[in-house]
């Protein structure tokens, strides 16, 4: 984070080991960035995975909003498109939407809800949607 305005990020990985110690056929790229726009944050990643041996390349996209409210509350809103090529053209799109509330500073909650969609060759499969929510408490101590 050069400036406290935005944080650019980012990742190579090249044949990566795994915990036995042997190679992985992969590499992995990966971009982001972050700013704060007036009080409205801004978060947007790139990421790719290429399986060469495989013959699979599979990507993810995110773009993600946060606006403080009622104090020490955030609502915070997100977009996430997923591919996988190879054989076949898999996607998912999910959206979100969520709150955060702080309580002083050793409480949170936390509630957030996910909307997302399957698409397999640019058809949209009704019966693999996904709602799903979430609610958590931290606490610090």
């Amino acid at each position: 984070a050069p400036v406290k305005r935005f944080a650019l990020t980012g990742e190579y990985i090249a044949n990566p080991e795994n915990t036995d110690g042997v190679v992985q056929a992969y590499n992995t790229s990966a971009v982001g960035f972050a700013t704060t726009i007036g009080s409205v944050g801004v978060e947007t990643s790139y990421y790719k995975k290429n399986e060469y041996e495989n013959d699979t390349l599979s990507d993810e996209r995110k773009l993600g909003f946060a606006l403080p409210m009622f104090g020490h509350g955030k609502l915070t809103t997100g977009y996430r498109m997923g591919r996988v090529l190879g054989g076949s053209t898999e996607s998912t799109r999910t959206y979100s939407l969520g709150y955060n509330h702080s309580v002083g500073s050793n409480f949170s909650l936390s509630l957030t809800g996910n909307y997302t969609q399957y698409i397999i060759n640019k058809m949209l499969q009704p019966e693999k949607t996904e709602v799903s929510a979430e609610a958590s408490l931290g606490v610090k101590f």
